[in-house]
C-alpha cells in the first residue's frame, strides 16, 4: 500500500578483493559525446565519462599507497569463498565529475586481527585484503588515467584542426581549384612539390605579361 511519498534508495556496493584480480580497461567511442573509459575489476565495472574523473580516481589510489603497505602480501581466500544459493552479483556504475571518495584503513575482529583497506569511489567501495589485490587496482586506474587522455577530446579541438587544413588548402590553390577539390569527383590534391611548383609559376595579379 502506497503512503503517497516517493520512495528513494541509496545503493552502496562493496567488493572484497583477495589476490590478483581479473581486470580490463577499454576506451569506448573516443572523441565523441558518448566517450567513456571502462574499468573492470573482477565483477565491478565502472564507466568513467570525463578525464578529470579518471584523474580523480587515480589520485585516490595513489593516496592509498602508504596505507596499503600494512596489508599482507597474500590474503586469506576463505574471505571470498562462494555463497551457496546465490551466485556472485556483479556491479556496474557510471561516474562523472568528482564523486566523493575516501580511504580507510582498519583491522578485522578476531585473533589475530587482519588488516584491510577500504577504498571508496562514490557509491562503490573496494575492500582490499592484500598487496596483490591493491596493486591490481592501482595499476588499472593508473592505466585508465592515461587512456582518458586519448578518449576525451577538448571542445573545439577537432574544429580547429579541420580549419587549419582549410587554410592550408587555400594557400596552395586558387579559389576555383579549392571548390573543385571539395566537390565529389573533383580533382585530387597533387603532391606537395607539384603544388609549390604550380603556385610558383602562377602570374601575380596586376603584373605585366611578358
Amino acid at each position: 500500500m502506497s503512503s503517497g511519498r516517493s520512495q528513494e534508495q541509496a545503493v552502496m556496493a562493496t567488493a572484497r578483493l583477495v589476490g590478483p584480480q581479473s581486470t580490463d580497461v577499454q576506451i569506448i567511442h573516443p572523441g565523441t559525446d558518448d566517450a567513456a573509459v571502462s574499468v573492470r575489476i573482477g565483477k565491478v565495472l565502472l564507466y568513467i565519462h570525463e578525464e578529470r574523473t579518471a584523474e580523480h580516481f587515480h589520485k585516490v589510489w595513489e593516496q592509498a599507497q602508504d596505507a596499503a603497505d600494512m596489508l599482507p602480501g597474500s590474503g586469506d581466500f576463505r574471505m571470498v569463498r562462494a555463497l551457496r544459493g546465490m551466485p556472485e552479483p556483479a556491479i556496474a556504475a557510471n561516474a562523472i565529475g568528482l564523486p566523493a571518495c575516501a580511504v580507510t584503513a582498519g583491522k578485522t575482529k578476531g585473533d589475530p586481527p587482519r588488516p584491510f583497506l577500504r577504498v571508496q569511489l562514490g557509491r562503490v567501495a573496494f575492500e582490499v585484503r592484500d598487496q596483490f589485490a591493491f596493486n591490481t587496482c592501482a595499476h588499472s586506474f593508473a592505466y585508465a588515467r592515461k587512456q582518458a587522455a586519448k578518449a576525451f577530446v577538448e571542445p573545439g579541438r577537432q574544429l580547429i584542426v579541420h580549419g587549419a587544413f582549410e587554410v592550408a588548402g587555400d594557400a596552395f590553390f586558387p579559389d576555383s581549384d579549392v571548390e573543385q577539390f571539395h566537390r565529389p569527383g573533383g580533382v585530387r590534391m597533387p603532391p606537395p612539390t607539384q603544388r609549390i611548383e604550380t603556385n610558383g609559376a602562377s602570374r601575380v595579379p596586376g603584373a605585366p605579361v611578358r
